[in-house]
């Protein structure tokens, strides 16, 4: 299972809600498309050919999962309004549920990277902090005639 090509349709659908939509593929134009759309994009990129041309099984193939697992991934059952954290939400699951043990600890490796990566902004995001907390404080301040 590409593990890693999973997390980043994931994110992509995260950071683009209003193009997703599990009952749709994906084109080129930018309409909203499911998840087995996201995979072709982000591999194949935005723009050039619909990606109606591909297929389902050309997902499945690119993540390195039976037809089986494709059905659980890609037909979850109700498809009905799914929100972009939804469908986050059902890829993080079929990682836990149906990855390898090795898989899973790749998996898990890359949620730890991505937690130190985010924890690095935050410490970057508050080594500035300090600049405007004292100049809220002097403006606030000067608003009490202090």
């Amino acid at each position: 299972m590409n593990i890693q090509l999973l997390l980043r349709v994931a994110d992509a659908i995260s950071k683009n809600e209003e193009r997703f939509d599990m009952g749709r593929v994906l084109h080129k134009c930018g309409t909203k498309g499911c998840i087995a759309g996201w995979v072709l994009m982000l591999t194949y990129g935005p723009g050039g050919e619909t990606y109606w041309n591909y297929t389902v099984c050309d997902a499945m193939k690119l993540l390195g999962i039976r037809e089986y697992y494709a059905d659980k991934l890609f037909y979850p059952g109700s498809l009905s309004n799914w929100t972009a954290a939804d469908g986050v939400a059902h890829i993080h699951a079929f990682i836990q549920k149906y990855a390898t043990a090795k898989e899973l600890e790749e998996y898990h490796k890359l949620q730890r990277e991505r937690i130190i990566q985010v924890k690095q902004l935050l410490q970057s995001m508050q080594s500035s902090k300090p600049e405007r907390c004292i100049r809220r404080q002097e403006i606030g301040a000067s608003n009490l005639g202090l």
